[in-house]
């Protein structure tokens, strides 16, 4: 299944992303893989930003070592897409997207348990939105390579987000509003033994990595549940 000049333009608007002029130059590497390439290594270089700051500025020592993982992680996954990157001849830009730097920001304002709260749910939502491109990728992508990478990351993405919801249901709830790269916008308030629903403008569907998904998807969070809807 490839991808469609329409989806692979949603894509970079979703995304924050522009298409860069080392696309002319990638001739060995079809456009569905350099698209995922782009938006990988990105997701990579906005999860060591807000790791960077987590670790520095959370207080809860659980959400202090989950970020210090992600920085490791993150930065590993990025070394490796970095030399597939290279072997293709492909530019890949080092800032992040007006979306991922616009979140930094809001974080940045933020202390104490708001802080640890928000960076940890945007953590679960991060980890949602690219666990549905990295199945994509890795069931529907043209380059080996990458379709390896995409296979073993969804599983640690899997991994990951469980492990933000588990630090989530400790923490105390605030209301949030987040714009997800890879989601659009997620509106939600969460409250301890409440079911409130949030709402994700342009989510994909079946974030199970599936077309056709289902048209609605739970994701619990805390212990409420956020509930995106497909538009």
């Amino acid at each position: 299944m490839h991808w469609s000049a329409l989806s692979l333009a949603a894509t970079f608007a979703i995304s924050g992303l522009a298409p860069c002029a080392a696309f002319a130059d990638a001739r060995e590497l079809q456009i569905e893989d350099q698209v995922f390439l782009l938006y990988a290594t990105e997701m990579d270089r906005t999860q060591i930003r807000l790791g960077q700051l987590a670790a520095d500025k959370a207080q809860d020592e659980q959400v202090r070592q989950f970020a210090r993982r992600m920085i490791d992680y993150h930065k590993q996954s990025n070394a490796r897409l970095m030399q597939i990157a290279q072997q293709y001849g492909i530019e890949i830009p080092q800032g992040v997207s007006p979306v991922a730097q616009r979140m930094q920001d809001e974080l940045q304002g933020l202390s104490g348990p708001r802080f640890d709260y928000e960076y940890i749910t945007s953590q679960v939502i991060y980890d949602y939105s690219m666990h549905y491109f990295y199945r994509r990728e890795e069931r529907h992508g043209l380059d080996g390579q990458l379709q390896r990478e995409a296979d073993q990351q969804a599983e640690h993405l899997r991994e990951h987000r469980r492990e933000a919801q588990r630090i989530a249901r400790r923490l105390e709830p605030f209301p949030m509003r987040w714009n997800i790269a890879g989601v659009g916008e997620v509106v939600g308030a969460f409250g301890r033994g409440e079911g409130v629903e949030g709402v994700a403008e342009g989510l994909p569907e079946g974030l199970d990595g599936a077309p056709g998904g289902s048209s609605e998807q739970r994701l619990e969070l805390g212990e409420g549940v956020l509930v995106l809807h497909p538009v």
